[in-house]
């Protein structure tokens, strides 16, 4: 099973249908931010991860808040090829970035909160099409969900943070909470060519996010359950840094 966060973008006019115009460059193609187990993609039927010392974790949740999403449209594609509605827009920025001076960008303003496991995001953004070509960037900005916003209640455990990770094992519980308030980049410099029939996965890969974290010594010292968030002390308080430099640099653009 893929991990899903299927994070909608509302359609294009050309992936829509509507009065049956296409974005320059073809018809639309899907795309979405998506968890996935490990650098293929490989699916499992469980979600788990491998600590340092081998104890096999399994998630039973993951989430995250974002403020925003930005993907950079395919060379030659500006603003005024596509037809974008509400919460989808298009910005031109003439900074010379794109071999023809271009650097149009479709961008989905949240804030809205994204089930990794599920798919699910709140409020609801489902399904996203683009248009086709071959796509280099994404940029998002993973943001403290903040329950004056809507998006969340002051008792969810997302609340007043970026990224809620559960997960269980032999040896105990797992819980992690982590304030990002970052803009995070991911790069494809070959490019993703991605045609109508398929989509653009901007990947988190989930095998990463432990590389090199001494969660083993971090859960001998709690004996059991283990909290790590900006209040851990102790071996479990050194974790955050490298956890979170971790999942800023899993992200990698897949084409299916």
């Amino acid at each position: 099973m893929r991990i899903g966060l299927a994070m909608g973008i509302v359609c294009l006019l050309g992936a829509c249908g509507g009065d049956g115009s296409e974005p320059e460059g073809g018809a639309g193609a899907g795309f979405r931010v998506q968890v996935v187990p490990n650098e293929a993609g490989a699916g499992r039927e469980v979600v788990t991860f491998q600590a340092d010392d081998g104890t096999s974790f399994t998630v039973l949740e993951a989430r995250a808040a974002f403020r925003h999403v930005e993907l950079k449209l395919p060379d030659g594609i500006r603003c005024s090829d596509v037809e974008v509605a509400d919460p989808l827009r298009c910005d031109d920025d003439d900074d010379g970035e794109r071999d023809d001076g271009s650097s149009a960008k479709l961008v989905v303003e949240g804030p809205f909160v994204v089930d990794l496991l599920t798919g699910e995001t709140t409020p609801d953004l489902s399904t996203a099409r683009v248009p086709t070509g071959v796509y280099e960037r994404v940029d998002y900005r993973i943001e403290d969900a903040d329950p004056e916003d809507g998006v969340v209640a002051a008792s969810d455990p997302l609340a007043g943070v970026s990224l809620v990770l559960r997960a269980t094992s032999d040896r105990g519980s797992l819980t992690v909470r982590l304030r990002f308030n970052e803009d995070v980049r991911i790069e494809a410099p070959a490019g993703i060519e991605v045609a109508s029939d398929g989509a653009l996965v901007a990947a988190l890969r989930l095998d990463a996010w432990f590389d090199d974290v001494p969660l083993s010594e971090c859960i001998e010292e709690a004996g059991g359950d283990v909290v790590i968030d900006e209040d851990a002390s102790g071996e479990c308080g050194d974790l955050e840094p490298a956890l979170k430099d971790n999942i800023k640099n899993s992200g990698q653009l897949l084409g299916e």
